[in-house]
């Protein structure tokens, strides 16, 4: 069926064999329905992300689709200062490179990126906020 898929979309339909012609028929439904699905599961997905935006909770992201299908995550975490100048902070780790964690903190909704050689992360079930 891909075959005969891609046979339509470059334009080469008449160079397929016979036992690929016979599935010709069955291509232009099975088509507009892959371009449906495909189109809704677009707009569900950019719906998400662009406009509701992400959900970041204390005990992590939280969503309909994005977080399963694309893969994001933003797990919690504990940060430590291994110089001992900060206290310990409770974060979602977004991720990062070998110079900078990406961290957002839920508590005051504000992110951070701190240096990877002078922090320790450690992961947790949930970052607790101190009352106001």
């Amino acid at each position: 069926m891909a075959l005969v898929f891609l046979a339509h979309i470059i334009g080469i339909k008449d160079e397929l064999p016979t036992f690929l012609k016979m599935l010709d028929n069955e291509v232009k439904p099975n088509l507009l329905l892959l371009a449906g699905l495909s189109l809704i599961f677009v707009f569900i997905v950019g719906f998400e992300v662009y406009v509701i935006g992400p959900d970041l909770r204390t005990d992590g992201l939280h969503g309909f689709l994005a977080p399963e299908v694309l893969g994001f995550s933003a797990q919690p975490a504990m940060l430590y200062d291994v110089g001992g100048k900060y206290q310990p902070l409770g974060v979602l780790y977004l991720g990062g490179n070998g110079d900078r964690n990406v961290l957002y903190d839920p508590c005051t909704k504000t992110i951070r990126f701190f240096p990877v050689s002078s922090s320790s992360v450690e992961l947790i079930d949930e970052v607790q906020c101190s009352s106001p």
